[in-house]
């Protein structure tokens, strides 16, 4: 049987405390969170925004470096002395921009937790609560996918080297 858990915030002069009510598994539970455990939110937030606007400075610059690799593409297809068999800057350029939007989106959400984690401090509102949290989630929901998606890579590509080690060794 499911149980349903509901979320009733009550505000304190000194105190945001949030209640946890289930009346089938949990009974009425009180969870506090105290002037202490709200400055380390804060101290989170502040550290989230200094690593957001790191992420974004890197993404500019990871896009930057792919738009770099196609104007090397396009100044060595000039070159007739160097001639290069397939465009590999463009390719290099192409997954640049890909890395760089990829990145993009962690840093967004880290800047969201932070700018709502800020209000939380300062308002203590519902739903800064709820928005602040979503965004901490999606943040880790979003690393975890690229953690399983290189782990995925790293357990096809190992296979695959050892393959054409062995085969370009035999031959």
């Amino acid at each position: 049987m499911r149980s349903f858990v509901i979320f009733v915030l009550s505000f304190d002069k000194n105190r945001f405390t949030t209640m946890d009510t289930d009346t089938n598994v949990l009974g009425n539970e009180q969870l506090t969170l105290s002037e202490k455990a709200l400055s380390h939110l804060n101290t989170a937030r502040k550290w989230s925004m200094f690593l957001s606007i790191y992420g974004f400075i890197q993404c500019g610059l990871i896009i930057l470096g792919g738009i770099g690799m196609f104007g090397m593409q396009f100044l060595f297809s000039f070159q007739k002395e160097i001639s290069l068999p397939f465009p590999i800057f463009a390719i290099m350029g192409i997954m640049y921009l890909i890395l760089g939007v990829i990145c993009f989106f962690p840093s967004l959400y880290l800047y969201k937790f932070s700018d709502n984690a800020g209000k939380l401090v300062n308002y203590r509102n519902q739903e800064s609560v709820n928005i602040t949290f979503q965004y901490l989630g999606n943040f880790y929901k979003f690393m975890g996918i690229i953690v399983i998606i290189t782990l995925a890579i790293y357990l096809i590509s190992i296979p695959l080297f050892f393959i054409f080690s062995l085969s370009s060794y035999l031959y």
